[in-house]
């Protein structure tokens, strides 16, 4: 997979690639933020909460709080004020989830009626190394 057109999202993918090691995927021990310093606020961490089947942000970036005015960390994806914009979020973590394989997007939309050009990279995380139960998601904004 190398799709994904950023330096900052190519360096996350190689930067996964050497956790993951011989496994599907890297587990969130894996993940050391400080190692991660130059793409910290443009990343989230979300957890798969089972009972709900959602996702709730561990992380939510700075700069998503600084570009949206609101601060996710800690709630479920669909307590996001832009319900067009969660489902879809959803339904790319669930595939994201299923397939235990990286995806990346670039999306022009419109989200809380202002306009949107980001692409994203997810990155699933598995603590036994397969059953996907986080998501790391790094984004590049262009508006």
């Amino acid at each position: 997979m190398r799709a994904v057109v950023t330096p900052s999202l190519n360096r996350l993918y190689d930067y996964w690639l050497l956790k993951r090691g011989a496994r599907a995927c890297p587990g969130r021990r894996d993940v050391e933020p400080l190692e991660l310093r130059w793409i910290l606020g443009r990343l989230c961490l979300l957890e798969h909460v089972p009972r709900d089947d959602q996702f709730r942000f561990r992380v939510y970036g700075v700069e998503f709080v600084q570009k949206e005015g609101f601060d996710l960390t800690g709630r479920l994806m669909g307590e996001h004020p832009d319900r067009a914009h969660a489902d879809r979020v959803s339904r790319v973590l669930r595939h994201v989830q299923r397939n235990a394989r990286p995806w990346a997007g670039h999306e022009e939309t419109t989200i809380m009626g202002r306009p949107w050009s980001h692409t994203t990279l997810l990155l699933p995380l598995a603590a036994d190394g397969s059953t996907v139960d986080m998501i790391l998601a790094g984004t590049e904004f262009f508006v």
